[in-house]
């Protein structure tokens, strides 16, 4: 368990600490060109999904040992090259690069943690994924702090984050779990198949839902509010409060997810940030906005584990990369894609006009969750009620 978690962990803490410092202080020294950054970021998020797409389709021709060690060390490889980049045109270069380094060996790493675990404990290994994931950023954003954002010391962070991944290598071979698969036997689903299966839809559209309302919030919503004086402790306490709430929330969220399935903490999650933008509406102060911030981390964290889990559900144990391939990095290119692109063409709009969209976008998310089926199966929620309850009359008995 702790390779496969810690494999992704020190890949997903690369990455959120690349979002929190932003690609304004990555590429300060390589030009001062704001738009080029811009540019950047976007290559960084296109050839992030274009990298997962293409690795989860050619997988089963490849050594994916030798996959992931390419992927850790050219994460590793490319953000030392940014300290030694000068000029615009590094740009073209580093941007593609630091995407290829992201996306390229997610889908079969995920996979992993969907091959080496049941269902009805997939949950709980997704949330503390995302709790080590977390508790890594908080160190990495604390010794940002003590070294005053030094830019070496920025790429240092950034390289023991991702270094931190080898550490599965030590504990385990990194090898698919089901080793009992037949290869002829076993199905391969087509990208069009995954596309038009309807359970993984119902699940995989809320999941962008929140992706679109994450930009427009954070992008739209959040930029005129930061300039308003009254709310700045909001922001300043918020910001780093709200990756507390995500880390909490993953842990519940895996254990509601293992419990009662997969479909409560989605609905949870939407609802959560849903109602917080609807108290937004009606008035924007100290604590709605401080709340927001919140419900954002928190909502975060209940659909992100759920986006872990549920292709391990569904998925036939060929073409397991191709959904989190689908699930997990293509609505994270497009969140960081479109938020690039927003503040390059400078996207602006009423703040109630803002939020109405934000409540009905998030509301309408509830409906494919609602209608679906649960993929955790009622079987093993019946198995372990049985033995929780087999558990307490054995207590009774030795009680008397």
């Amino acid at each position: 368990m702790f390779a496969i978690t810690i494999i992704n962990s020190g890949a997903l803490a690369w990455y959120f600490f690349l979002s929190y410092i932003t690609f304004e202080v990555l590429f300060q020294n390589i030009t001062n060109n704001i738009t080029s950054i811009y540019f950047g970021e976007v290559l960084f998020y296109f050839f992030a999904a274009f990298s997962a797409i293409i690795a989860s389709s050619i997988s089963e021709k490849i050594n994916r040992k030798k996959l992931l060690w390419v992927w850790i060390f050219s994460g590793i490889l490319s953000t030392a090259l940014v300290a030694f980049a000068r000029g615009e045109f590094f740009i073209w270069i580093l941007g593609p690069l630091l995407g290829i380094s992201l996306g390229l060996g997610f889908p079969y790493s995920l996979s992993l943690l969907a091959d080496c675990t049941e269902s009805e404990q997939r949950g709980r290994v997704s949330g503390i994924l995302l709790l080590q994931t977390f508790v890594m950023l908080a160190l990495g954003t604390l010794l940002d702090e003590i070294i005053n954002s030094w830019f070496i010391g920025i790429i240092v962070v950034l390289i023991i984050l991702r270094l931190t991944s080898l550490l599965a290598f030590f504990v385990d071979e990194c090898e698919p779990c089901c080793k009992f698969i037949d290869e002829k036997k076993s199905k391969r689903d087509t990208w069009l198949s995954i596309l038009t299966y309807g359970r993984f839809v119902l699940y995989f559209v809320p999941w962008m839902l929140f992706m679109v309302a994450a930009v427009i919030t954070e992008y739209l919503l959040w930029p005129p509010l930061k300039l308003d004086s009254n709310l700045e402790i909001a922001f300043q306490i918020g910001n780093p409060l709200h990756y507390v709430g995500t880390a909490i929330c993953g842990i519940i969220s895996g254990i509601i997810a293992d419990r009662v399935g997969r479909r409560t903490p989605t609905i949870i999650g939407l609802v959560l940030l849903g109602t917080s933008f609807v108290f937004m509406n009606f008035i924007i102060n100290i604590y709605t906005m401080f709340a927001n911030m919140m419900a954002v981390g928190m909502a975060f964290g209940f659909l992100m584990v759920v986006s872990i889990s549920v292709p391990g559900d569904l998925a036939f144990p060929k073409s397991k990369e191709k959904f989190y391939a689908l699930i997990f990095v293509l609505p994270v290119a497009i969140y960081g894609g479109l938020g690039a692109i927003t503040r390059v063409i400078g996207i602006s709009g009423p703040r109630e006009l803002i939020l109405q969209l934000l409540i009905i976008v998030l509301f309408m998310s509830i409906i494919p969750v609602w209608i679906s089926k649960e993929t955790l199966s009622s079987e093993k929620m019946r198995q372990r009620k049985l033995k929780e309850h087999l558990q307490k009359v054995k207590e009774l008995m030795e009680e008397s």
